[in-house]
């Protein structure tokens, strides 16, 4: 009997300290969209530094070809994260998405041909995708201060 009255005086606040945290720690749509846009401009980064580094003989190509295979199904997955996400502008949501495509399209490109990908549209779309990033965080904290 001690055992259970115990549990319950220790449990309730801990359950009701997480019950006030919670919705204080729900993620920002906008922040939420711009940490996708940055995952996937960090992920054209990393194809673009690895794929350098192979050139240079200092990484296996079976190295470069699992970060690059990776890649792009992350790009997949962050695409249609990000087109699913229904608080965002449909324009930039649309476009963003695209440019997830295209770099999908290029990295399995690079897959499959085994020649170098092209590297100056994959840090084209990386900049796009950071400069989206920033504006989007700008956006939400415009928003946030209303």
């Amino acid at each position: 009997m001690n055992g259970t009255r115990f549990g319950v005086r220790t449990l309730a606040p801990a359950a009701l300290a997480i019950c006030l945290v919670l919705p204080a720690c729900r993620r920002n749509p906008g922040v939420a969209y711009a940490r996708q846009l940055e995952r996937a401009a960090s992920w054209a980064s990393a194809v673009v530094f690895t794929t350098e580094l192979e050139q240079q003989r200092r990484v296996p190509a079976r190295f470069a070809d699992d970060v690059m295979s990776t890649a792009a199904k992350e790009l997949r997955a962050i695409q249609s994260d990000i087109a699913a996400r229904d608080q965002v502008n449909p324009s930039s949501r649309q476009q963003a998405a695209d440019w997830c495509a295209r770099l999908d399209g290029l990295i399995e490109q690079g897959l499959r041909s085994r020649s170098p990908s092209s590297a100056g549209e994959i840090r084209d779309l990386e900049q796009r995708l950071r400069t989206a990033a920033r504006a989007a965080r700008s956006a939400e904290a415009a928003e946030s201060r209303r």
